[in-house]
């Protein structure tokens, strides 16, 4: 489990599917941001399941006080394995519930994925992609540290229509060592 000042951010498990499906199910939850697509249980009991190592993870993140799930999060590797010995690089990803948005759990949900990876594993890279328009997020990733690299034209297509897509990244220089990184971090 990683643990910051007001969440936490717990391995989820296949007794978490039916929560999960709820959310991905609920556009509400999925916001303008994401395409909604139908999920049953047991697609996500194994997505969970495969997302438990290796390279890539997912988490509920939990409210520490009451232990009221707020979201989930994860990290996994973007490239295609094709290219591993050119291209390095570890996304990082969230959602939080609407009920709890705007109270900085995405800010303190990347801020414990950055430190926990390049404390845990020997990465060079961080990346976060966001929609443009989802400037909350984009927030979000740059008081985790990351910064603005670029921007993606119509990388997604969303709602009928192509998206742009800001790609925020950190490198384990900027991140420098965990004592260094919780510096002004409220995490």
């Amino acid at each position: 489990m990683l643990t910051g000042a007001r969440i936490a951010l717990r391995p989820t498990t296949a007794d978490d599917a039916e929560l999960i499906t709820g959310w991905y199910n609920d556009p509400e939850f999925l916001g303008r941001f994401f395409n909604h697509w139908p999920r049953a249980v047991e697609a996500v009991r194994t997505r969970i399941a495969e997302r438990s190592g290796g390279d890539s993870a997912q988490y509920l993140i939990v409210r520490i006080e009451d232990q009221e799930p707020v979201g989930m999060a994860g990290f996994l590797n973007p490239l295609s394995p094709d290219h591993a010995g050119m291209f390095h690089e570890t996304e990082i990803w969230y959602m939080i519930h609407p009920d709890f948005r705007r109270q900085r759990f995405a800010s303190e949900t990347a801020s414990l994925l950055v430190n926990h990876l390049f404390s845990a594993r020997p990465i060079e890279r961080i990346v976060g992609f966001v929609l443009e328009g989802n400037e909350g997020s984009v927030k979000a990733l740059q008081n985790a540290g990351l910064q603005h690299e670029g921007l993606h034209r119509h990388l997604t297509f969303l709602h009928g229509q192509w998206h742009n897509v800001h790609e925020l990244a950190i490198i384990r220089g900027d991140w420098g060592n965990e004592s260094e990184y919780r510096q002004g971090r409220d995490f």
